[in-house]
Order: structure tokens, then C-alpha cells, then sequence
């Protein structure tokens, strides 16, 4: 499905090569989870990964125009052993990652998030900042990843990034100068969970499965009168802003 846009009123952001830490709206027991996107340029690498401490795996990937999508379940070990070298990594826990040499970089990057002790973790950095323990583990996990085969993908994905940066700039740029954006509460945003689930965890990859569930949030989209398109809107929260993005699955 490809999403076609139509323009409406609507809120996001994202800091690149940058690393925070948050909690959700509910303090709740969060189960072990990481996702990432790893991007090389050069060699036209793009693809985004999540696995959980049930061997819970997604991937998707990105062949020019064409987008594979592969979902299942992986021996929990892989797991185990790549979610260990996210948690004794100094890049994510200690969050002192120098980006000032980021600009000119040009192999593999690794953007990650991931749940250290019940707080969700965020870091940008170059792949080869990691230990080899940490490298070896994310590869020993890529490949369980390759050994599913794609099958029946959702209709899409939605994605919600921090308005910040360059995004916010961007922002500023389309909508008008005295336009605000209005704070929507928790309830509000619980009348689409998946919109809610996104915003609660940004950067993740959250499945749409049906058309219907496409639809259900355009009409989110229209009917709260937020700003943007119905493939990237803008959204106000009580945590901060967002960007959302609806990615095609296929």
C-alpha cells in the first residue's frame, strides 16, 4: 500500500545523532525490547529492526522502491546476548557519545533505543563506536532476522519522532507564525492506541495491520484538526511534540 496524501490541519520531532532518556505516561512494567535503524549510505543499507526478550523479531527493510517485511520469533538467546551488550554499552547507559565529528561520517550508523531499567534509552552513533562484543551480538541477532521469510506485511507502519532540531524548524517553515499547537491529553490520544503506543515510544515502528486501522487514524488526523498530511502530521502532547510519519509496509 502506498500512502497517498491529503492535506488537513495537525504535530513531531526528531534530534539527529543525539541521545535522551524518558518514561511513558504509566509507570508499568516494560518488558525487554530494543529497536534500531541502521542506515549506510554508500552501500544503499536501510533497514529497521526490533526483538524483544520473547524472540519477538520485525524487521523491515528498504531495495530502492521495493519494502520487505519480515515478522516471527527467534530463539530467545539471540536476544539475551545482543540486549546484554545494550545494557553494558557506555554509549547507551552512560550517554557520552561526542557527535562532533558525526558531520563528515559516512559508513554505517546505528540509531537505537532501547528500555535500561525501565527507562527508554535513545542513541545515535557510528556502528564502530560499539565494542566488538556488542557488533558481534547485533550480527549473530541479524542473522536469525534473515532466516524468516517475508510474509503477509500490515497495510503500514506509524512512527513518531520528538519535534526538535531541525524538525521544529522545519515545523515553523509550514506552518504559519502565530499558529500553537494544542496539548492533546492521554485520554484523548487513547481513543487511537496505536497513535498513542507511538508517541509513548518514539522512533518504533508501529504496525497498522488492517486498512481499516489506516483509516481509523486519518480520521483521528481530520476529526482532532491536526496539523499536516495524513502520511506526516504534527501532534501536541503532554510529554512534547511529534512528528508522525505513516510508512508503507509494502
Amino acid at each position: 500500500m502506498k500512502i497517498k496524501n491529503s492535506f488537513f490541519p495537525a504535530a513531531l520531532a526528531l534530534c539527529a545523532l543525539s541521545l535522551f532518556a524518558f518514561k511513558g505516561y504509566e509507570k508499568e512494567k516494560v518488558s525487554d525490547i530494543v529497536w534500531l535503524e541502521i542506515s549506510h549510505p554508500k552501500k544503499n543499507v536501510n533497514y529497521y529492526l526490533e526483538a524483544d526478550s520473547n524472540g519477538n523479531l520485525l524487521m523491515r527493510e528498504i531495495f530502492g522502491k521495493k519494502i520487505v517485511v519480515r515478522r516471527g520469533t527467534v530463539k530467545k538467546m539471540f536476544f539475551n546476548d545482543f540486549y546484554r551488550e545494550v545494557r553494558n554499552s557506555e554509549i547507551v547507559t552512560q550517554q557520552n557519545l561526542d557527535t562532533s565529528k558525526m558531520m563528515f561520517y559516512k559508513g554505517e550508523v546505528i540509531k537505537l533505543s532501547a528500555y535500561i531499567s525501565g527507562e527508554l534509552k535513545r542513541v545515535s552513533s557510528p556502528m564502530n563506536k560499539f565494542s566488538e562484543a556488542f557488533i558481534y551480538a547485533f550480527n549473530e541477532l541479524k542473522k536469525q532476522a534473515y532466516k524468516i521469510k517475508p510474509g503477509t506485511p500490515p497495510a503500514a507502519f506509524i512512527t513518531s519522532v520528538p519535534l526538535d532540531g531541525p524538525l521544529y524548524d522545519d515545523f515553523q517553515k509550514k506552518a504559519s507564525k502565530d499558529y500553537k499547537l494544542l496539548t492533546m491529553e492521554a485520554k484523548e490520544l487513547r481513543s487511537n492506541l496505536h497513535l498513542f503506543k507511538s508517541v509513548n515510544e518514539p522512533h518504533r515502528m508501529i504496525p497498522l495491520e488492517s486498512e481499516d486501522e489506516v483509516s481509523g487514524l486519518s480520521d483521528f488526523i481530520y476529526n482532532n484538526k491536526l496539523f499536516g498530511m495524513k502520511s506526516l502530521f504534527y501532534i501536541g502532547t503532554t510529554r512534547g511534540n511529534f512528528q508522525c510519519s505513516v510508512l508503507d509496509a509494502k
